[in-house]
């Protein structure tokens, strides 16, 4: 989606996230036989990063009473535009588990099975996998409601994978950089396993998890493995792999990959920033 007249997107520079954002000014920008004309467009730069010192840049903006109103008049057409490239990086929903609804128990064994709903792609893949059961207790997977829940009975060890874009479905994770666990409780510390797939590499690393009620849970893309050469615009395959101690239990509300905080609040700060200096020209 694209407002009319509006063009955006992110790109790198030394460093720096930075949103570029072309606006247009309006026709009835007033004009002198002093002030030369404005360009067709005016380019308005939003640069964010971790670093200390963030700071917007207006090119070429004009410092002139009739520059200022101009510039008044583009702001409300600036944060629309703005909200549409944040919008097109808002956190992205792998799985909440509202539709696609499966249980099963186990005893021994491995159980495999495919349900197809609202999630990344449009299915997911269930592998629950009983490691060992000394007391021959149920081993329990529950997907429905927003929740998937895993219980292992009394010494009972199991593992279960979640898995999706399965098929040719590819996604475009450019501009994320972790993917985010919503758990609503962990009884005892477990380890994950994840991978991501693209047609010419793969990233994948593991990831402890304490136990706790109802928090995040954060796997940053950095701190993965890679192979080959990562395609991060191009990912055709996601697995999420739980290995909860012998006896634990886990309920997970949604899987959802995200964009790195720290550039939507400074880019929110530069939007500020252009406001403030707007009104300070008046």
């Amino acid at each position: 989606m694209q407002a009319p007249g509006f063009s955006c997107r992110w790109a790198q520079s030394h460093g720096y996230l930075v949103l570029l954002i072309r606006v247009p000014v309006p026709e009835d920008a007033p004009r002198s036989n002093t002030t030369p004309p404005l360009r067709p467009k005016t380019r308005i730069f939003a640069y964010a990063n971790e670093k200390p010192g963030t700071r917007v840049a207006v090119s070429n903006p004009q410092t002139s009473e009739m520059g200022v109103r101009t510039m008044r008049k583009t702001l409300l057409g600036l944060g629309l535009a703005i909200s549409l490239c944040v919008s097109a990086n808002a956190s992205l929903t792998i799985d909440d588990f509202t539709t696609g609804a499966y249980s099963v128990s186990l005893i021994t064994g491995v159980n495999s099975s495919l349900q197809s709903g609202s999630m990344l792609g449009g299915f997911r893949r269930t592998i629950l996998q009983v490691l060992s059961n000394p007391l021959n207790r149920p081993v329990v997977l529950d997907i429905g409601s927003g929740l998937s829940v895993l219980d292992n009975g009394s010494l009972a060890q199991s593992q279960l994978t979640l898995i999706y874009l399965i098929g040719t479905t590819t996604v475009d994770l450019s501009g994320y950089d972790r993917l985010r666990l919503h758990f609503v409780g962990n009884d005892l510390p477990m380890n994950m396993q994840v991978a991501f797939y693209s047609p010419t590499g793969q990233a994948m690393g593991t990831s402890a998890v304490a136990p706790g009620v109802s928090f995040q849970h954060d796997i940053l893309f950095s701190s993965l493995t890679t192979f080959g050469t990562m395609d991060w615009s191009q990912v055709n395959y996601i697995s999420v792999r739980f290995e909860p101690s012998p006896s634990g239990d886990f309920a997970l509300g949604q899987l959802e990959i995200v964009p790195e905080p720290a550039s939507l609040i400074a880019l929110a700060t530069g939007i500020v920033s252009l406001v403030s200096y707007a009104r300070r020209r008046k």
